[in-house]
C-alpha cells in the first residue's frame, strides 16, 4: 500500500509539473505576444475577435459588424456589413468597385488608409467607390459567396479579384470550436507543426493546385467563368489581379504558375493582369513584409500595387462614362 501511495504521489507530481510548465508556457505567450505581434496568434485573435459563422454554411464566414479590434499592430475596424473600412455610402457614387480578396486585399498588418484599395480610391480623386471585400483565411469559393452575399446587392459597376495562388484550397467545414483554439501556446504549437507538416517547400505546395492531377485548377475555371458571366451579363466589369507570393522575388520561381493562370483565364476571355512585374526582380522582398515572420505586403508593397491597379480602375471609370 504504501508501494501504491509513492507510484501515485509520482503520477501527481508528473502530472502536476505538465500542469505547471503548460501555464507558465501559456502565461509566457500571452506576455510575449502583448508586446511583439507574432503571426499565428494574431491570427488566432482574428478568428475569436472577427469571425462569425454563417448558419446555413458552416464553411463560410463573415467578418462581425461594427467591431474594433488590434492586431497585428494595427487598428482593424469593421463596418455596419461588417467589411473593413468605412461605411458604404447610402447614395451610389458615380462608379463603384468591389475588390474581391483574401487577407492580401483585407489588408494583414497594414493600417486602413495604407490599404491598397483605400489608396486606389485616394489616387483617383474622383467620385469612384472602392470597397474591400477582403476577408483572412478566404479562398476563390468563399470570395464568390461573400459577393452573393453581400455584393450584389450594392450593385457594383466593377468588380476586381485579387487572386493569390493558395485561393484554391479546399474550403474547412467547421463543427464547434477546437479546444487548443482557447490556448496561445497550443495555437501556436499546433500551427508551426502543421506548417510543418504541409512542407517547408512552399513553391511545390501552391504548384499543386495548378499542376497536379486534382481538380483544383478545372474546378475554380469553371466557378470564376460562371461569375465573370453573371456579372458581364448585369453589365458589370469584371478583372482578375494575380498577386505574387512574397517570400523571395530574385529569383521568383513560380512564373509558370502566375504564366498559367493569365493564358487559361485569358483564353476564357477573362481579362487577367498579372501583378508580379511590379516586384519581380526585388532583391530584398523581406522589406515588403508586414514582420519577419510573416511574409503578407507592408505599407510599402500596398502603395506599388495600388499605383498598378490605380490606371486601369481610371481606364474602366473612363469607358463607363462612354458607356453612358
Amino acid at each position: 500500500s504504501s508501494e501504491r501511495f509513492k507510484k501515485m504521489r509520482k503520477s501527481l507530481e508528473k502530472v502536476f509539473l505538465l500542469l505547471f510548465s503548460f501555464l507558465f508556457l501559456e502565461l509566457s505567450v500571452r506576455i510575449i505576444t502583448s508586446y511583439i505581434p507574432i503571426f499565428d496568434i494574431e491570427m488566432l485573435k482574428y478568428s475569436q475577435n472577427l469571425k462569425k459563422y454563417s448558419k446555413e454554411n458552416p464553411g463560410l464566414f463573415f467578418h462581425q459588424p461594427n467591431k474594433k479590434v488590434h492586431l497585428m499592430g494595427v487598428d482593424v475596424s469593421t463596418n455596419s456589413m461588417g467589411l473593413r473600412g468605412v461605411e458604404v455610402r447610402k447614395t451610389k457614387p458615380t462608379m463603384r468597385a468591389i475588390f474581391l480578396g483574401d487577407s492580401l486585399t483585407f489588408g494583414w498588418g497594414v493600417h486602413q488608409n495604407k490599404i491598397f484599395s483605400s489608396l486606389v480610391e485616394q489616387n483617383l480623386k474622383t467620385n469612384v467607390e472602392v470597397i474591400n471585400f477582403g476577408h483572412c483565411n478566404y479562398n476563390a469559393d468563399q470570395e464568390f459567396q461573400l459577393f452573393d452575399k453581400k455584393g450584389d446587392e450594392l450593385n457594383p459597376d466593377v468588380v476586381y479579384i485579387f487572386h493569390f495562388l493558395n485561393d484554391l484550397e479546399p474550403t474547412t467545414w467547421v463543427h464547434g470550436v477546437p479546444l487548443w483554439t482557447y490556448s496561445y501556446f497550443a495555437s501556436l504549437l499546433v500551427s508551426r507543426f502543421r506548417g510543418f507538416y504541409q512542407g517547408l517547400d512552399y513553391k511545390s505546395y501552391y504548384r499543386k493546385f495548378y499542376f497536379s492531377e486534382a481538380p483544383y485548377w478545372e474546378r475554380f475555371k469553371k466557378s470564376i467563368l460562371k461569375f465573370s458571366e453573371e456579372q458581364k451579363n448585369k453589365g458589370r466589369t469584371v478583372k482578375v489581379f494575380i498577386l505574387p507570393d512574397f517570400h523571395q522575388f530574385n529569383p521568383y520561381e513560380l512564373k509558370e504558375v502566375h504564366q498559367k493562370i493569365v493564358n487559361e483565364l485569358t483564353a476564357l476571355d477573362i481579362d487577367t493582369v498579372d501583378i508580379l512585374p511590379v516586384f519581380n526582380g526585388s532583391k530584398e522582398a523581406f522589406k515588403y513584409w508586414v514582420a519577419k515572420d510573416d511574409p503578407h505586403p507592408n505599407e510599402w508593397a500596398h502603395k506599388k500595387i495600388s499605383d498598378f491597379v490605380t490606371p486601369i480602375l481610371r481606364q474602366d471609370y473612363e469607358r463607363f462614362f462612354k458607356k453612358k
